[in-house]
């Protein structure tokens, strides 16, 4: 797994092509998300998958408008609850490499000090099958 800034994910506008089928890129499906929680001022991490080809690269930099991968995780953390070290979290995950490519946006909460995540309800998961 590689971490990314999210600066360098929005710059990742190819479209991605995985078993010959071609899917939007990884900036369309984050850059609403983004524009929506800005106000929020989170924090963003993004994590993504070993690309199964080299990336391109100019002048020894990688070239991210050409780079594209097949899973993604990108949590946004933002805001606090009353009087506890609690953070609302925003998770979108996809994974284009499965049987059925799936796209999962969910929310709840974390405590930074203690690394734990807790997800209130979990039958609202968001899921789409593209």
């Amino acid at each position: 797994m590689i971490t990314l800034t999210l600066d360098n994910l929005l710059k990742c506008t190819s479209p991605i092509v995985y078993r010959n089928k071609e899917y939007i890129s990884a900036s369309q499906i984050v850059e609403p998300v983004v524009k929506a929680l800005h106000s929020h001022k989170p924090t963003y991490s993004v994590t993504i998958k070993q690309p199964d080809v080299e990336p391109e690269t100019v002048n020894g930099d990688i070239d991210y408008s050409k780079l594209t991968f097949t899973r993604l995780l990108l949590e946004c953390t933002f805001g606090s609850i009353k009087r506890t070290s609690y953070k609302y979290k925003l998770c979108i995950t996809y994974g284009l490499d499965t049987r059925k490519p799936i796209v999962k946006i969910y929310m709840g909460i974390t405590n930074p000090a203690l690394g734990n995540f807790i997800t209130n309800t979990p039958s609202k998961i968001g899921r789409a099958h593209v």
